[in-house]
């Protein structure tokens, strides 16, 4: 690695170099002279990265190696700059965050909260009384997931008929989460599919460009996993932007660097939260080339001014 770097991009051992479309903004930071770098964050202990400023970008593994992540994180933000930081990575790298978001007053989906150690010994009888809380009874499909997994990581679908053979499919699979994660239960939205996930992407909190996303999309570069280029409705934009502010106002912080809000209508057409994506979501540049990846890069570059 080059001594005195401006920049790094942090990344995993999946994609060594980076993701593609990160080095889109990262060649066109090294065009205007500075000094960047892409490194494997589980490669690079943190007391040995010299930059002036570390971004996570494609730290894909980071939930394999979740208490490892974190104490990286809080280490390399105690020595430079890292965006986004370290205690707002570590209250976004738990997606219990939508439920403190959604006692904000953020829509989101429908979700219930099992701690892990109550879903560690979870029987088949209490499962049933979980499916019958009001955010999911009646749900034709349901969604669990871990708090803590990027991508479908630990996601799986079921349809909660009440037959024991199914339930305790379901509960095994929430057993089996529980070894590492708390878990959310939370009803599958039909426009996942027909509509598609909008993921809203923003810059310094300004709306970039929009992304539509297919249901189950496999951990892959940008671009690689089904994503076409979407026109955000003005709603949608709309709905980002005051997602934006709640964070701000409940965790007392300043505008992140880049965030992804990923949005999604209910069943009643109501827009609400599928996920706030702070730390290493794919912002999708090369689908809004070469705006997209001139504004990132100039956001990084006026960092470092």
């Amino acid at each position: 690695m080059k001594p005195g770097l401006d920049v790094v991009f942090a990344t995993y051992s999946g994609l060594p170099d980076g993701d593609p479309d990160d080095l889109l903004a990262l060649k066109l930071l090294a065009d205007r002279g500075l000094n960047v770098a892409v490194v494997d964050w589980r490669r690079v202990a943190a007391g040995a990265l010299d930059s002036r400023l570390v971004l996570l970008r494609s730290t894909w593994d980071y939930h394999h190696y979740y208490s490892e992540f974190l104490d990286w994180v809080e280490s390399v933000g105690k020595r430079t700059k890292l965006l986004n930081d370290s205690e707002l990575v570590r209250w976004n790298s738990d997606k219990r965050y939508l439920l403190a978001l959604a006692s904000a007053g953020v829509p989101i989906v429908p979700s219930v909260h099992i701690e892990r150690s109550a879903a560690e010994t979870l029987t088949v009888s209490q499962l049933a009384e979980i499916l019958k809380r009001p955010e999911i009874d009646g749900c034709e499909q349901i969604i669990v997931k871990p708090t803590v997994g990027l991508s479908t990581y630990g996601v799986k679908k079921f349809k909660p008929i009440s037959v024991d053979d199914s339930l305790q499919e379901i509960s095994n699979h929430i057993q089996k989460l529980a070894q590492s994660s708390d878990i959310l239960i939370q009803p599958f939205l039909t426009a996942v599919e027909k509509y598609g996930e909008r993921a809203l992407v923003f810059i310094n909190g300004e709306f970039s460009h929009a992304v539509r996303k297919s249901a189950f999309q496999k951990q892959a570069a940008a671009g690689e996993a089904g994503e076409t280029a979407a026109t955000a409705s003005d709603a949608e934009i709309a709905f980002g932007r005051m997602v934006l502010s709640k964070l701000l106002t409940m965790r007392q912080c300043k505008m992140p660097l880049y965030a992804r809000v990923d949005v999604v209508p209910d069943e009643n057409g109501q827009l609400t939260l599928l996920e706030l994506e702070l730390i290493e979501p794919s912002l999708f540049l090369a689908m809004a080339a070469p705006q997209a990846g001139e504004r990132f890069a100039a956001a990084i570059a006026s960092v470092l001014d």
